[in-house]
């Protein structure tokens, strides 16, 4: 998702694309694969957590949001215990396998939520495409790891 926040809407864009096509060509790091996974565990974790010592109000509030999204209802702890396994067993090579075919293959969905006063500045389909294949022929060069010496 990019949020267009300045008038030159195409520049931000070319920015967005560039940075996808950074990502296929170089791929991500283990880094930000061990971050993200640390991420999802941590929220399933305290979901489970929270649900094992609530109230009935809050565990039938559960239950309903499921039904009505038409999740499976499943044991909290064991949905922690699953995505964690699921989430370990996903390795980098295939992450960034993934993705690179996912930018070779598809095209990019552009939604723009703006002012009826600014449709003007919109990019044309044809300029979103020329950017599109410009930054998928263009990849920049990959990120460097930030590494500071000062102590927390």
């Amino acid at each position: 998702m990019v949020l267009l926040t300045g008038n030159d809407y195409l520049a931000t864009v070319d920015e967005a694309f560039e940075q996808l096509s950074r990502f296929a060509e170089h791929g991500f790091a283990e880094g930000d694969l061990t971050s993200v996974r640390q991420s999802i565990v941590s929220r399933y974790t305290q979901m489970a957590d929270s649900l094992r010592t609530t109230t009935n109000r809050r565990v039938m509030m559960s239950i309903f949001n499921r039904l009505r999204s038409q999740s499976p209802i499943t044991d909290s702890d064991q949905l922690a215990a699953t995505v964690k396994k699921l989430t370990n067993d996903i390795t980098l090579q295939e992450l960034n396998t993934h993705l690179d075919g996912l930018i070779e293959q598809l095209n990019p969905l552009v939604i723009a939520q703006i002012k009826p006063e600014n449709q003007s500045k919109l990019p044309t389909v044809d300029q979103l495409q020329q950017a599109w294949n410009h930054a998928k022929a263009n990849p920049p060069a990959a990120t460097l790891p930030v590494t500071t010496n000062k102590p927390l």
